[in-house]
């Protein structure tokens, strides 16, 4: 059964590296995440390469966000996922990109800075 799906993801890749880019350039991040963890694809792939590639051209330089699409609306998910993929990839080259987008997600916790106090029910939470 892993072998079909790993076999129907790797069929359903676009060009660009991407999954399901349409529906939310996340879904790549899970998919690369789910066949290097489940699927025994190893990060050398051809494929896992495509899609590490694209996940690396959605960096911001300015706020370290791995969403860097104006379009896109749920930047604190998409660069949660795409920071998962990162990590499981186990490629070092990445520490550089993986720090950026863990500072970007700790900023962008909802804290004291915006006004919160730690007793507030949205302490520590995230907006999309």
């Amino acid at each position: 059964m892993i072998t079909d799906a790993v076999g129907y993801l790797k069929k359903s890749q676009a060009a660009d590296g991407a999954w399901s880019r349409s529906a939310s350039i996340g879904i790549t991040g899970f998919v690369t995440s789910g066949l290097l963890r489940g699927g025994n694809v190893p990060a050398d792939d051809p494929q896992i390469v495509k899609a590490l590639t694209l996940i690396e051209s959605l960096k911001s330089d300015e706020t370290g966000n791995l969403a860097n699409d104006p379009q896109l609306f749920q930047k604190n998910y998409v660069t949660s996922v795409n920071l998962n993929a990162l990590l499981v990839s186990g490629q070092e080259k990445h520490r550089p990109l993986i720090e950026k987008a863990v500072k970007y997600l700790k900023e962008a916790q909802i804290d004291e800075g915006e006004n919160k106090p730690k007793d507030d029910m949205e302490y520590g939470g995230f907006g999309y």
